[in-house]
Formats: C-alpha cells, structure tokens, sequence
C-alpha cells in the first residue's frame, strides 16, 4: 500500500469518526469536532496530492528491458523558471536511461528564444521534442517504457 494510500485513509477514517462525535459518539464536544474534520480534510487533501504524484523511480518502477534509450536529451530551459528545475528533477532520475542530458540557456541564444519564448522548458530526446512545458513522469516512463534499447 502506497504513502497516499495510508494518508488518504486516515483521513477518510477521521471524517468518519468526526460524524459519530456529531452523534454524541466516541467524542464529545464540538471544539475537538471540528478541528477533526479540519484534520481528516487536510489528510484526505494530502493523500490525494501523494497519489497524483506519478512517482520516482524509487517506488520499484523500471522498465520490461533495462538500458539506455536515448543517446541526447536536450532541456531547453532559462534561469528562474520553476517548471524548467521541476522538468531537471524529474528527468535526473531517469538519467540511466539517456547517454547525455543537458540543458541549453535560451536567453543564450535569440533564434533560441524566438523559438521557445513562452514554451519553456522543451525537452527533446535525439532530435524530437517530446515535451514542453511540464514533463509528466507518467509519460515519461511510457517513452522510455516503448523506446527500443540502444544497442
């Protein structure tokens, strides 16, 4: 069973037991009533955000057939952006699975930024871009998941 598994149960559990408090049950009063449901709402909201979450590597996912996928990823990406170091995070922990990542500045570069202007971060596997903007994990692991291992 999963983290957000156990969280969002938790939760769950204490809604119900703030409904049995609210039949004079188990707890008594309605100051601990409410600051229960505030609780159960706060671990029924926090399970759900660990489910959404697609996951790391860590969790045992790996591909049907191990090795490298792609010989070059590009993260097209500039300085102060929030979504280009989400995209880093994520693709770092499937570096195994790519012979170079890199990250090119396009502040660097004004076709670059023409280019990609309000589209950042890109990110292209050898030659093709396959995101942009957030780089979903789920996605992700099905690319690497159908892309043939480089021999």
């Amino acid at each position: 069973m999963s983290v957000g598994s156990v969280i969002l149960f938790v939760g769950l559990c204490g809604l119900l037991l703030s409904g049995f408090s609210g039949q004079g049950g188990i707890l008594r009063g309605d100051d601990h009533r409410f600051l229960l449901i505030g609780v159960s709402l706060a671990l029924i909201g926090a399970g759900i955000k660990q489910l959404k979450k697609s996951g790391d590597p860590k969790d045992g996912w790996k591909p049907s057939k191990p090795g490298v996928r792609f010989q070059r990823v590009i993260v097209y990406s500039r300085a102060e952006c929030g979504l280009c170091d989400e995209a880093m995070e994520v693709l770092e922990r499937y570096a195994k699975y790519f012979n170079d990542l890199s990250v090119v500045s396009i502040a660097e570069s004004e076709e670059l930024t023409e280019k990609y202007g309000t589209t950042i971060p890109v990110v292209e596997f050898d030659g093709e871009v396959r995101f942009q903007g957030r780089v979903d994990e789920r996605l992700l692991r099905r690319l690497i998941e159908g892309s043939p291992v480089l021999g």
